[in-house]
């Protein structure tokens, strides 16, 4: 799953609210009340598995299409800032926890984090308040490999020595 297709599916389960690029200096932050997402940590839950996913007699004899899938839990990081930073952050946790438990599909809820306050005094000596939360999911991500297959075989059984006819 790509950053942009994670994002986009949480971000449709959430309030509408104004997300902008973290880490960029050419995006100009918002007066308004904003949040960013981030991906922080991907980590693997186990090998890949392959399975068979189509074979197309016509097109390519011999070889069948095979998926590799693996679970992961990607943890994603939203920060919420502006006046309204703390009432945004307490939303946006439970409408997202909500989202996850009742959807069944693409990505699955393991675990959403407390709410910590993260304010701080900017160099201009005014406050910024900042809400954040991290939530855990399960995604299965897939990746697609074609295959050779052994199509047909013959067997040919020798007899030594029990053949009594």
């Amino acid at each position: 799953m790509t950053e942009n297709d994670l994002y986009n599916y949480l971000q449709a389960l959430m309030p509408e609210l104004q997300f902008i690029e973290n880490y960029t200096d050419d995006v100009p932050v918002p007066l308004t009340d904003y949040a960013t997402f981030n991906v922080i940590n991907i980590s693997d839950r186990g090998w890949s598995q392959g399975r068979q996913a189509d074979y197309d007699e016509e097109r390519d004899k011999g070889v069948v299409k095979t998926y590799y899938d693996v679970q992961r839990i990607y943890t994603v990081q939203l920060d919420f800032y502006g006046a309204n930073a703390y009432d945004n952050a307490s939303t946006f946790k439970q409408t997202l926890q909500v989202g996850l438990a009742k959807t069944f599909g693409d990505v699955d809820l393991k675990s959403i984090s407390p709410i910590r306050n993260l304010t701080f005094l900017q160099e201009n000596k005014t406050w910024l308040k900042r809400y954040n939360f991290d939530v855990e999911v399960f995604v299965v991500d897939t990746v697609e490999r074609h295959s050779p297959i052994i199509e047909t075989a013959t067997v040919q059984i020798v007899n030594r020595g029990n053949n009594f006819n």
